[in-house]
């Protein structure tokens, strides 16, 4: 009989347990949340702003990496934030992204033109290359006037 009752009282123990845990479960520990942490509201445009910058910086970083499948990607990725924020792009569009299109334009024609080099490539690395350039020329089509307009006058501000 006695072994019954431990059993019993173990099992009673455990679901306490449980009932607890489970009770617990759903309450926020204060811990985890710092009182320093303050949330920072941005607007649309800067946080747009902020992810062009980023996608411009790692497109400038694979060109100095000569890693075209990151250049690639990246593009690819701003030409979808430029999507996303189209509203404020209807204003016009910032120098940091007309000059970073001129400057990845003729980074490609540079890096084609340099046939030794780019069939010292990796498979990966010259598809992408190849790549790129369709797309530069794409994109060269719809932002003509804007690129041609800064190779004029290649201004360093914004």
């Amino acid at each position: 009989a006695s072994s019954s009752e431990e059993s019993s009282s173990e099992e009673s123990a455990s679901s306490d347990e449980s009932v607890v845990r489970d009770q617990n479960r759903w309450v926020m520990s204060d811990d985890s949340e710092s009182e320093d942490d303050v949330r920072v509201v941005k607007s649309a445009k800067e946080r747009s702003m902020e992810a062009f910058d980023n996608h411009i910086s790692n497109i400038r970083n694979g060109m100095k990496n000569r890693d075209f499948l990151k250049i690639q990607s990246e593009f690819d990725d701003l030409g979808k934030a430029m999507v996303k924020a189209k509203k404020m792009l209807d204003a016009g569009i910032p120098k940091k992204i007309i000059r970073i299109m001129v400057d990845l334009e003729d980074y490609v024609k540079e890096r084609l033109a340099d046939k030794a080099a780019f069939k010292k490539l990796s498979a990966s690395n010259g598809r992408a290359l190849n790549r790129m350039k369709l797309t530069m020329r794409k994109n060269s089509k719809q932002y003509e006037k804007l690129m041609e307009e800064y190779r004029k006058n290649p201004s360093t501000g914004d």
